[in-house]
């Protein structure tokens, strides 16, 4: 235990380093291109830190070379050099804008109070976050799922599976390749929540800087960003390694830099902005129709500018070329699939999507259900919960507020000139909210509206920026009273007894390392000396992190299970019946785990990162029943048995060197009838609360593990 705990330490330290690589060369570079406003300069410094990352991980990913060893030199040399090639004095400018967001908290003033809440929130469920395993549905489904799977085979493999998998592999993947990022030296999730720290606080400085871009006074413009990071659709998400919080942050970057694009007509304002957009259209599919908003209104400003050809050119194609990373995923969809934007079908152009995300999208796997009128349907989504004694974490009464103010606030943009920025943001809103209200995406409404408030973040923003606007002192009172009931909404009830104890476990290392650091700048006031020593207190801070995660594993999923723990909310006892094979597996060497699951009316029960183990070291995959090895979804079990070969399902087994079948909730699957009709091939190894989960180990005929280590097969 103690090698694993300093190889975790280790492997932390090297995470910082690298963050510090990206970060610092990416704000020499943002120095360069942004010579005027610090906070203009922060969010080039995001912008370029986001691309980068996303697009260093798809140079790499093709050649499967997505490994710590690789990127620590490149990253090192990219600091280096981007440092060099800075103008002079680049330490002395930093200090100048250290010292400007230091005078802008100060005029600030009380408005420090609600974005100080917003924060202290955002913080506590961080700091349980690195503290607890993983706990949001969706990121034991398929986003750590994708992003453990980077990890694991350095790049981009194919991993076919049944039901939502087929369509889960297409997801735009830009928000799990920086989680990736984060996971990558430890492997582990443990940093995760980090990482999603990260971009909520970039979320916070982007709004910041799109409102004073547009005019407002700074305690206006702070309140702005106060009011989007209180919103129960955002602030719940932060630990959660959704992408949403993503969305925003890189939607109200790429605003801002559009804004300045209007003013200065600069080449770097538009590239920083197509950085930003670019990420923003490989983290979900409605990110596409963002980026041609903003390529159409940049494209109308570039025209606009009665230059040449050459100058047109000069100024359009730095931005052209940093949206290629947006466009990877795409192309490579659209070679695997014959589809670009797969799982959506896109009838105009001729693309098919996938048949079961089209029904769970358009609620026809829901029949019976009846939608709520509009207006019912309003309420639940600014103050409803899904369930007794869950908390709300849809849009927030504030989110009304908002509206009213948005509606006052374009007016009076308007008329200040600013017609381009308010037609920008009335186009973003309104597409947005129409995406949401279309047929196609009815579950959203109907089975999911408990959540659906993050689909509304570039709404949500819109919206904010818009009420900037209004220039009567009230709007500052609106503005925090709409962020302190936005809070009140979005506390972090989910952490319950245990999660506020990790919470206070992890301040502590956190207090330990910063007193550490102040320690040692005040005894030898040097870089080097005193950086010796912060990184013995980071390492000492690490490998007691490590050992709290060991002890604190078990009871946060046994709190889990009975709901008395959560990340955005509860999730579902059935599911959550396979805790005790997530905690076999958790320590135990490698393993190849075969996983299955029976069909729950939506497909989305294959919790599989947990199976992936504390150090990603276990291969979890699925193995066709079928007897041509074709996938069929086991939502139609007629074409499933029509098909069915479970002897040629075995053979599989055994070529593949798999150690280990597990079954999942539902327990209805050709598999488990199989394993159940031959106790000599399997033996059962664990199983989840009431029996509602099952790990089987394989036996040979001569009655002994069928191993992949011992038959050294894939080692």
């Amino acid at each position: 235990m103690l090698i694993e705990t300093v190889l975790f330490a280790g492997g932390m330290l090297t995470t910082v380093l690298l963050g510090l690589a990206v970060v610092g060369g990416s704000y020499a570079l943002a120095d360069r291109l942004v010579p005027q406003g610090t906070s203009a300069r922060l969010c080039g410094t995001g912008a370029l830190s986001l691309w980068g990352l996303c697009a260093l991980f798809w140079v790499l990913a093709p050649l499967g070379i997505f490994r710590t060893w690789v990127v620590l030199p490149l990253l090192g040399a990219f600091c280096l050099l981007a440092a060099r090639s800075a103008p002079s004095g680049l330490g002395e400018r930093l200090q100048r804008d250290r010292r400007r967001t230091a005078s802008v908290f100060r005029e600030a003033g009380w408005a420090l109070i609600p974005l100080g809440l917003v924060v202290l929130v955002a913080l506590a469920m961080t700091f349980r976050g690195l503290a607890a395993p993983p706990l949001a549905w969706d990121a034991l489904t398929y986003h750590l799922v994708h992003a453990g799977r980077f990890i694991q085979d350095g790049g981009l493999l194919r991993h076919p599976a049944p039901d939502a998998w087929s369509y889960y592999e297409y997801f735009p993947p830009s928000g799990e390749i920086l989680f990736a990022w984060s996971m990558l030296a430890t492997r582990s999730a443990a940093l995760v929540p980090g990482m999603g720290f990260a971009i909520f606080v970039l979320l916070l400085v982007g709004v910041y800087a799109a409102a004073r871009e547009m005019g407002a006074p700074i305690r206006r413009a702070v309140l702005t960003a106060t009011a989007v990071g209180s919103s129960p659709s955002l602030l719940s998400l932060v630990t959660s390694a959704y992408v949403d919080p993503l969305v925003g942050a890189t939607l109200a970057i790429g605003a801002l830099f559009l804004f300045r694009f209007f003013r200065t007509r600069a080449a770097s304002d538009l590239a920083l902005g197509a950085a930003a957009l670019s990420v923003l259209a490989s983290a979900k599919h409605p990110g596409v129709v963002f980026f041609g908003v903003f390529a159409a209104f940049a494209a109308f400003g570039i025209v606009g500018r009665g230059k040449s050809v050459r100058e047109l050119a000069r100024v359009a194609l730095p931005a052209l070329a940093l949206s290629l990373v947006g466009a990877a995923h795409y192309a490579r969809t659209w070679w695997e699939t014959g589809n670009p934007f797969y799982p959506v079908s896109v009838s105009l152009l001729g693309f098919p999507g996938n048949d079961e995300f089209e029904l769970l999208q358009s609620a026809k796997l829901f029949p019976g259900a009846v939608f709520p009128p509009p207006g019912e349907l309003i309420a639940r989504m600014l103050t409803g919960s899904a369930a007794s004694g869950w908390p709300h974490r849809n849009l927030g009464p504030g989110a009304a507020v908002l509206a009213a103010m948005a509606a006052l606030g374009s007016v009076r943009l308007a008329r200040e000139s600013r017609t381009r920025h308010v037609l920008f943001l009335l186009v973003v809103l309104g597409l947005n909210v129409a995406m949401l209200s279309s047929p196609r995406v009815a579950a959203l409404r109907l089975q999911w509206w408990d959540v659906s408030g993050r689909y509304l973040a570039p709404a949500l923003l819109a919206a904010a920026l818009l009420a900037a606007g209004w220039r009567r002192p009230v709007i500052d009172v609106l503005l925090a009273a709409e962020s302190v009931v936005s809070v009140v909404y979005a506390f972090p009830v989910g952490l319950g007894p245990l999660g506020w104890a990790q919470a206070g476990l992890v301040a502590a290392l956190v207090l330990f390392v910063v007193l550490i650091a102040r320690l040692g700048w005040a005894l030898w006031g040097r870089l080097a000396a005193s950086g010796v020593l912060l990184a013995v207190a980071l390492m000492l801070a690490a490998g007691a992190l490590h050992e709290i995660r060991r002890y604190a594993r078990l009871p946060t999923w046994r709190e889990a299970y009975s709901e008395r723990t959560f990340d955005v909310h509860p999730l579902h006892p059935w599911a959550m019946t396979a805790y005790p094979l997530w905690e076999m597996l958790a320590e135990e060497e490698r393993q190849k785990v075969a996983v299955t699951a029976g069909w729950d009316g939506i497909g989305h029960n294959w919790y599989l990162f947990p199976l992936f183990g504390d150090k990603l070291q276990h291969d979890v995959s699925y193995v066709p029943v079928t007897r041509s090895g074709a996938i069929k979804d086991y939502r139609d079990k007629a074409a499933v048995l029509e098909d069915l070969d479970l002897e040629a399902w075995y053979r599989r087994l055994a070529a593949g060197g798999i150690d280990l079948v597990v079954v999942l909730p539902p327990l209805d699957t050709p598999e488990l009838a199989y394993i159940s009709a031959h106790p000599e091939r399997f033996r059962l190894v664990a199983a989840g609360v009431g029996g509602q989960a099952l790990a089987f180990r394989i036996f040979g005929d001569d009655d002994s593990p069928r191993s992949s280590r011992t038959a050294g097969a894939g080692r």
